[in-house]
């Protein structure tokens, strides 16, 4: 039965970091992803391979024999691939990836551009959406990439951690000093809320709504873009929850300000369906957002 590269790296990471989280930081993937490839690498030998410990990882004899043999050889294979990946090939044909609207618009659209011009024969195709449908067309293969807020929990689609998001509760600067004065008031705080159901905003409330004292909120202005977001902050006492790096220079500027010290953090996921057929293509992008982007975001 031929061995998964992936589940064989997985487990050579895991037996050197002793840790599935420190193992999934490594790969760049997710922790549930780690966890997966180790379990379906023990099904397709059927033998545990690793002790799940609360504090720490421990190999069964069969997955210390097994590391000990693979280890040498996979970082021969490893200096080898990473040789190869480094000759230069050919990057044509289309290139379709999806994307949440806002993080696509403010944070990737930029470096999908740049990707382009450094290959001129590959034709890009990007679609702006929600994630169902994104995570639909890549089960389908009818995208290649997704770029999600999420690792989803799906056997065949691969995630790999590109960045952090920071977003914080903020209102316009003559409303500073309101929402102090406002904790605890019966009447709800008037929100901007980004779709009919802002998770941000649903998140950020649920991690420190309590340690704010907010007990109720209203959504007064629903809207589906960033930009009406913040226009609607300007012109009124609202509040709203938004990416920091969206509002930075309004931030820098004065005009918009923090309403509360905790910060919400979040990830973005570059996502893939693990049995797409490989192309120069798609390593040259992958190579590109998760080594050479990544650094410049960071």
């Amino acid at each position: 039965m031929p061995l998964s590269w992936d589940r064989v790296k997985t487990l050579v990471v895991l037996a050197e970091t002793r840790s599935f989280s420190a193992a999934a930081r490594k790969l760049g993937v997710s922790q549930p992803c780690v966890s997966r490839q180790i379990r379906q690498l023990e099904a397709e030998l059927g033998t545990a391979l690793v002790i799940r410990d609360a504090h720490r990882v421990n190999l069964t004899t069969a997955g210390r024999r097994l590391t000990e043999k693979l280890t040498a050889p996979f970082q021969s294979l490893e200096a080898l691939w990473q040789e190869t990946c480094e000759i230069p090939a050919k990057v044509h044909g289309p290139l379709s990836v999806g994307c949440l609207p806002e993080i696509g618009q403010s944070l990737f659209f930029d470096a999908l551009l740049e990707f382009t011009r450094r290959h001129p024969a590959l034709t890009l195709e990007v679609d702006y959406a929600e994630s169902a449908w994104i995570l639909e067309r890549l089960r389908k293969g009818e995208l290649q990439f997704g770029l999600l807020g999420f690792a989803p929990p799906s056997e065949l689609l691969r995630s790999h951690r590109l960045l952090e998001e920071r977003s914080a509760l903020v209102t316009r600067k003559a409303n500073r000093k309101a929402l102090a004065r406002r904790i605890g008031d019966s009447e709800p705080l008037p929100f901007v809320a980004y779709r009919s159901r802002d998770l941000l905003l649903h998140h950020y409330l649920k991690q420190f709504g309590t340690q704010l004292g907010v007990r109720k909120i209203e959504e007064k202005v629903i809207v589906n873009a960033h930009r009406s977001m913040i226009d609607a902050l300007l012109s009124d006492d609202f509040y709203a929850i938004m990416p920091t790096h969206r509002i930075q220079d309004l931030l820098e500027r004065g005009e918009l300000v923090r309403a509360a010290e905790p910060v919400l953090k979040s990830s973005i996921y570059l996502v893939y369906h693990e049995a797409n057929e490989w192309t120069p293509r798609d390593s040259a992008f992958k190579t590109y957002l998760l080594k050479e982007w990544k650094k410049k975001t960071c």
